[in-house]
C-alpha cells in the first residue's frame, strides 16, 4: 500500500514537472548550468538562494531527480486542506520557521537516509538581489548528521523574477561534509557543521556575484 502511494506521488510529481517545464521555460526563459553536479543516486541536500515563491518550481524543473522541498508551514496551514494535500503529494513537507522544528528536521533526515533529495532554502525567506547570502544551520546540520553531500544552487535573476526575463539556474559541485577544508572526517559534528556553513556561504556568494556584479541592491 505504501509503495503504491509513493508511486502515485512520483507520477504526480513527474506530470507536474513536465507541465511546468514547458510553461516556465517560456515565461522565465530558463537556462541551466551544472545539472551533472547533482548526484545520480543517494541522498543529497539541495541548498539554494531564495528570490521568489516560484523558486521550488524552477528548481524542480531543472533538477534531474525528484526533490522533497522543505516549505514554510504557512503554505500548509493557511490555504486549506486541498493545497496542503497537494503539496504533500508532491513530496513537500512543512517547517515552522519561528522555532527549532525538530519534526521537520527529522523528516529531512529520514528522507536523506532513504536516498532522497531534499531541497532547502537556507536563508529562510525571500531575499532581494544584492543581499549577501547568509544561511541558517538547519540544512547543513541534516547533511552532516547523515553524511549527505550538499549541492549548492543559485537562481540568477538580475532584476528579480519577472515574466519573460532571463533566468539562469546553476548547480555547483557537491560539498562533502566529511571532507572540508581544515576539518578531518573524524571531527565532532559541531566542527563539521561550522566548516560546512563557511564553505556553503563562500560558494554561494561566489556564484551570486554573477547576478549582481556591481554590488548594488536590486529592486524589491
Amino acid at each position: 500500500m505504501i509503495e503504491k502511494q509513493e508511486k502515485n506521488k512520483l507520477y504526480l510529481y513527474r506530470v507536474c514537472k513536465m507541465v511546468f517545464t514547458w510553461l516556465f521555460c517560456m515565461v522565465f526563459r530558463v537556462r541551466t548550468v551544472g545539472r551533472e553536479n547533482v548526484p545520480e543516486s543517494g541522498g543529497y541536500v539541495l541548498c539554494c538562494n531564495h528570490r521568489c515563491v516560484m523558486d521550488p518550481v524552477l528548481l524542480a524543473m531543472r533538477d534531474p531527480r525528484p526533490v522533497h522541498f522543505m516549505a514554510k508551514a504557512e503554505l500548509f496551514e493557511d490555504h486549506g486542506s486541498f493545497v496542503a494535500g497537494f503539496l504533500s503529494h508532491l513530496g513537500a513537507f512543512p517547517i515552522h520557521r519561528e522555532r527549532a522544528d525538530r519534526k521537520s528536521l527529522q523528516q529531512a533526515i529520514s528522507l536523506l537516509k532513504a536516498g532522497r533529495g531534499v531541497g532547502i532554502f537556507p536563508e529562510g525567506h525571500v531575499m532581494p538581489v544584492g543581499t549577501p547570502f547568509q544561511a541558517h544551520p538547519g540544512a547543513v546540520m541534516v547533511a552532516v548528521r547523515t553524511a549527505s553531500p550538499i549541492v549548492p544552487a543559485v537562481i540568477l535573476t538580475r532584476r528579480g523574477a519577472r515574466l519573460f526575463s532571463k533566468t539562469k539556474i546553476r548547480f555547483a559541485p557537491p560539498l562533502d561534509p566529511n571532507h572540508l577544508p581544515g576539518v578531518g572526517p573524524d571531527a565532532p559534528a559541531k566542527e563539521k557543521t561550522e566548516a560546512a556553513m563557511r564553505e556553503l556561504e563562500r560558494v554561494m556568494r561566489e556564484m551570486l556575484q554573477e547576478e549582481n556584479p556591481s554590488g548594488e541592491k536590486g529592486e524589491k
